[in-house]
Parts: structure tokens; sequence; C-alpha cells
């Protein structure tokens, strides 16, 4: 499990849900929760939380898709380790003084042609990142 420490810089809320967006380093992320302001104390503006993301809900792109794609959370990243296995492979990506820990199929590893030291961009969904107080 990956985690990051992040900063609450906005809340939109309707209902039950919220759309929260958080400052992870130089990283703009959108998370989708079941909770609202009204619902639980730690959801304000300014408030510093961690960030909870699978390994296996991140997904690897060589190039930023903005208009291509419905994933909002787009993060510039830069391959830093990469252990290949016979099924799954682990990729080590960096982003400012963050670091992520991305699984993917050892076959999506070696068509992509990933590198140590290559750019790429990893893709969150909003409804994969946990928030944890």
């Amino acid at each position: 499990m990956n985690r990051l420490s992040a900063t609450i810089a906005q809340i939109q809320h309707q209902e039950y849900l919220s759309l929260v967006g958080l400052q992870v380093d130089q990283a703009f992320l959108q998370v989708l929760l079941t909770d609202t302001p009204q619902s639980t104390d730690y959801l304000t503006v300014g408030n510093t939380i961690d960030v909870l993301l699978k390994e296996t809900a991140i997904v690897l792109s060589k190039r930023t898709l903005h208009q291509e794609i419905s994933i909002t959370n787009q993060i510039p990243c830069t391959i830093t380790q990469i252990e290949e296995g016979e099924i799954l492979s682990k990729i080590k990506v960096s982003f400012g003084k963050q670091h992520l820990q991305i699984i993917l199929t050892t076959a999506a590893y070696q068509q992509m042609q990933l590198q140590v030291g290559e750019s790429v961009v990893a893709l969150i969904k909003a409804n994969e990142i946990m928030c944890n107080p």
C-alpha cells in the first residue's frame, strides 16, 4: 500500500458525497469520498492527511492524456527502480519527495519497454484513493 502525505486544498460536496482536492508536493489530486465536512471532522481545508493507494490501482502511461481519458489524477513521475517478475513486475516511481510503487503485469511492463530514469505519468481514478486522517 502506498502512503502519501497531502494537504486538503478544496472540498466540494453534495448530499453524502465529497470531491476533495489534495495537494501532494507539486501534484494536485482529486478524491471522491462518501464523507462530507458535516459527517467527519478531518475534512477541513488546510488539514494534512495521509493518502493511501493500492499498488494495483495505479496505471502508467508514457504521456499525459488530459483530454483523451476521464482519469483526472495524472502525476508526472520518474521511474527509479524496476523489479521484473515472471507474472507481475514492481515499478517504483518518484515525484517531488514522494514515492509510489506500482504493480503491473510483466507482459504490460515489457510491452511498454519501461526503463529506469524514464518519465511516465501515474494515472489514478478519484475513487481509488483512500484518505486516512
